[in-house]
């Protein structure tokens, strides 16, 4: 079993990012605590994930590398996270 858990900051206020406060008031609302990755509200109005996913076999190297990147893929899809702009491998791909 590997477990995680992640302190992911304070709930964003309405005046810095009213969506993204009303995204995780939205997602935070419909959270199954007993799910196996979760969100909680703490009370000093952090947002914490907390992640159990049973694993098979040993989990070292690039093993392990595999399972977070799996967790962290699945998390980003269902918190709806916009893809990250395509990063310029080049000085010259950004003229146009």
């Amino acid at each position: 079993m590997l477990r995680l858990s992640a302190d992911l900051g304070g709930l964003p206020y309405s005046a810095e990012d009213r969506e993204a406060r009303r995204r995780w008031q939205n997602l935070l609302e419909t959270v199954d605590p007993g799910a196996a990755d979760h969100h909680v509200l703490a009370a000093d109005r952090h947002v914490h994930f907390d992640s159990a996913t049973k694993v098979d076999g040993p989990l070292a190297g690039p093993r392990l590398i595999e399972v977070l990147t799996v967790i962290l893929l699945t998390l980003r899809t269902r918190l709806g996270a916009p893809a990250p702009a395509p990063k310029r491998r080049f000085r010259a791909e950004g003229r146009g």
